[in-house]
């Protein structure tokens, strides 16, 4: 490890970040707050493929655990070495609750891979298309308010409201 705080190389922390990645991909949430108490930059971690512990818990499907590396300051928005991120796979992967939890943490439902694909088009479950489109409306429309305040409350009523809440499952009306 060279004391870089973001890593430059696969599993820049070696068998720490390996055994973390496992982890994760066990979703095994006791052990994840363990590692990340004892080193809160795992979470900046990649391996090969440059996928952070967020791909991985997307791919597995582990909600809880993207949600503890959510609350730990995972970046949203790491794209893999062909451009997909962590919303990408919980799309392609058709996992609404994921989906919903990256959404809520301002993951950018426009990114596209090197592909040009989106999370939108990968994605086969129309409940999730909606929550993606109010996602993109959002993201496009937001900066145009010009107060702050407002913003914060368009996205808290708009955006959250929708994103957080479990027992919503469709969208009957956009911003």
């Amino acid at each position: 490890m060279d004391g870089n705080i973001f890593p430059t190389q696969p599993f820049s922390r070696g068998d720490l970040t390996k055994e973390f990645f496992e982890y994760v991909k066990d979703g095994n949430t006791s052990k994840i707050r363990i590692f990340l108490r004892r080193d809160r930059f795992l979470n900046y971690e990649f391996d090969e493929q440059k996928q952070t512990a967020l791909h991985w818990a997307a791919l597995r499907g582990q909600s809880e655990t993207a949600k503890i590396l959510i609350e730990r300051k995972a970046h949203i928005n790491a794209k893999d070495i062909i451009g997909r991120t962590p919303l990408f796979h919980a799309a392609k992967l058709n996992n609404l609750c994921l989906v919903k939890i990256l959404l809520a943490a301002k993951a950018d439902p426009m990114m596209r891979t090197m592909a040009g694909k989106t999370p939108y088009s990968v994605t086969k479950n129309n409940q999730i298309k909606q929550f993606l489109m109010k996602a993109t409306l959002l993201k496009i429309c937001l900066p145009m308010i010009p107060n702050l305040k407002t913003r914060a409350w368009v996205w808290e009523s708009e955006g959250l409201y929708y994103f957080q809440k479990e027992d919503i499952e469709k969208i009957d009306d956009f911003v």
